[in-house]
């Protein structure tokens, strides 16, 4: 049941960013929340796999450690790193959220830049982070939709 909520916070996850990719596809009101609320599920997904993460953690300079797994790790840090550039590029340029408290210089290029560039970091690198991931992401579909129903009247 775990593997499965992560899956489904993971697809929300991924469907949530590509909708919010173009932010003139809604109202900027709808980019900016939506944004807040994708780094939000974000930080519970990392927290749904805090056991990994320190796992790992410990092992990292470890020759025990797989490459692969040295490599989603890697993977990982960098997609923390975007998101937090993402949500505070993202919170700095903010027209219909208020966080004028935390930021003094709200226009700027490099702001821009920046949310662009963490942006687009982030969708090459959930498609590498899916691509090592496939051989999981099939075998657990494909168990899940040869399973045959059960009839409850027997």
């Amino acid at each position: 049941m775990k593997n499965a909520a992560k899956a489904i916070l993971d697809a929300i996850i991924a469907l949530g960013f590509l909708l919010l990719l173009e932010p003139k596809l809604g109202p900027l009101n709808l980019h900016e929340w939506g944004g807040l609320v994708i780094c939000a599920f974000f930080i519970v997904h990392k927290c749904l796999n805090a056991t990994w993460i320190k796992t790992v953690t410990r092992k990292l300079f470890s020759r025990d450690l797989p490459g692969r797994v040295r490599l989603n790790y890697i993977l990982d840090l960098v997609l923390l790193v975007s998101f937090t550039l993402i949500a505070v590029s993202g919170m700095a340029m903010a027209k219909t959220i208020d966080f004028s408290w935390l930021f003094k210089a709200r226009e700027g290029a490099v702001w821009h830049v920046m949310h662009g560039f963490a942006s687009f970091l982030v969708l090459a690198v959930v498609g590498v982070h899916v691509g090592l991931h496939w051989d999981w992401i099939s075998a657990h579909f494909s168990r899940n939709s040869n399973k045959e129903p059960v009839n409850e009247r027997r």
